[in-house]
């Protein structure tokens, strides 16, 4: 398991997300790339100063949806879409191998995440004692790419917190 830190500044698409690690050292960066329609979300590798994904929101749907692609190859990696509910807030996944699993609790963020072969992939939950808004996200980097991972969770934030604004 890979273990890093996630600071959140901002609301729905419009934020900036922060990613570091045990030495508060920065991995990746995320924020919104452009205001254009379609609403457009690039993840940037610190390290190599390379986007590695894009989250791109559907300008009209019911509901808030969004395709996560491999910046790289432009190749579609997942879509995340929020689901009408009576109570409890639900998000799929849908992945070319099959749909992701959601369990536990978006309101306080913490939720484990796991894939079509019911393995825990992503676990994350709010930081104890921090200042602002930090999440701890443990990450089975032997069953999920990393920066994959990552923008999976950043997808599930912008569809589960963004209220359709676009």
């Amino acid at each position: 398991m890979r273990k890093l830190y996630l600071k959140q500044n901002g609301t729905g698409m419009k934020e900036k997300f922060t990613f570091y690690d045990d030495q508060q050292q920065e991995i990746y960066q995320g924020q919104q790339t452009s205001l254009s329609l379609p609403p457009r979300f690039g993840l940037v590798d610190v390290a190599k100063n390379e986007q590695v994904v894009t989250l791109t929101g559907t300008t009209f749907s019911m509901m808030p949806e969004f395709k996560l692609t491999d910046s790289k190859t432009n190749s579609e990696i997942c879509k995340i879409k929020k689901k009408f509910t009576m109570g409890k807030g639900k998000v799929t996944i849908k992945t070319p191998k099959g749909e992701y699993l959601l369990d536990g609790d978006f309101i306080i963020r913490d939720f484990k995440i796991f894939d079509n072969e019911q393995r825990e992939i992503v676990w994350i939950q709010s930081r104890v004692l921090s200042w602002g808004d930090v999440f701890e996200i443990n990450i089975n980097s032997n069953l999920i790419e990393e920066h994959v991972a990552i923008g999976i969770l950043v997808g599930i934030d912008c569809a589960y917190y963004s209220d359709n604004r676009y």
